[in-house]
């Protein structure tokens, strides 16, 4: 019986998405056989994390981290939200802010190019987008389809996250470890606010012990058990 399989993506396609294009296949490249499914995308050895020959993997950084010094920082402070204000002062700040806005107004008007309306609206369609904290909820939980839900070693659900994250425009995917007194300091105390420009603060992440993440008015709650954290990179076309 012939196997059947969902979810069709050729193997030039995907190695097309994760960067490397037609031109390191070669002559396979015409007859690349089709990755039919998740568990052959994971197979892939582009679902490794390879960094260059000469890049050597510590277990420790090679730089002492006086953790006690650390402190959680909030978002509010970072330049693209309050803190170039901060720095500036108000009254300058305003008066480069209105500065800017008239000159690139005028840039519209004179089609300069770069700046013409066509040009701009690509710009704001890129620049900031609201994202939610608990993430779309568009697929059905294995709950919802009353079938166990898929499970698998750290390795396994590592290859697969990283291979979908690719496939969806990741440059790089990573994984990091949260304990309480060191890396958990890395997650931001306010995180972003749902709009741009973001001058106020935004809601406050708080580990806590609960079964699910929960997000109220002022407070975005991380279950105390998720220890691990993903982490990964895209280009910016329009940084």
């Amino acid at each position: 019986m012939a196997k059947k399989y969902h979810s069709t993506v050729s193997r030039r396609d995907f190695l097309k998405i994760l960067g490397l294009g037609s031109v390191g296949l070669g002559a396979s490249a015409v007859a690349a056989p089709v990755i039919h499914d998740l568990d052959e995308m994971i197979a892939s050895p582009q679902a490794d994390f390879n960094r260059p020959w000469y890049v050597k993997e510590l277990d420790k950084p090679t730089v002492e981290i006086d953790w006690k010094m650390m402190k959680r920082f909030d978002y509010h402070e970072v330049m693209w939200a309050a803190g170039l204000r901060k720095a500036w002062g108000p009254a300058q700040y305003d008066k480069i802010q209105k500065a800017k806005q008239e000159r690139r107004v005028k840039f519209i008007k004179e089609n300069k190019p770069g700046y013409t309306l066509r040009d701009q609206a690509l710009h704001g369609s890129a620049l900031w987008a609201p994202v939610s904290f608990l993430g779309p909820q568009t697929a059905e939980t294995p709950e919802q389809l009353g079938v166990p839900r898929w499970e698998g070693k750290p390795e396994e659900n590592a290859r697969m996250i990283r291979a979908f994250l690719k496939v969806h425009g990741a440059a790089q995917v990573g994984f990091v470890e949260l304990e309480s007194n060191t890396t958990e300091k890395l997650i931001y105390s306010y995180d972003t606010p749902h709009f741009y420009p973001a001058f106020s603060r935004g809601k406050q992440l708080i580990f806590t012990d609960v079964d699910k993440p929960y997000e109220t008015e002022t407070e975005r709650a991380i279950p105390k058990k998720a220890r691990w954290v993903i982490v990964y990179t895209y280009e910016c076309l329009t940084c």
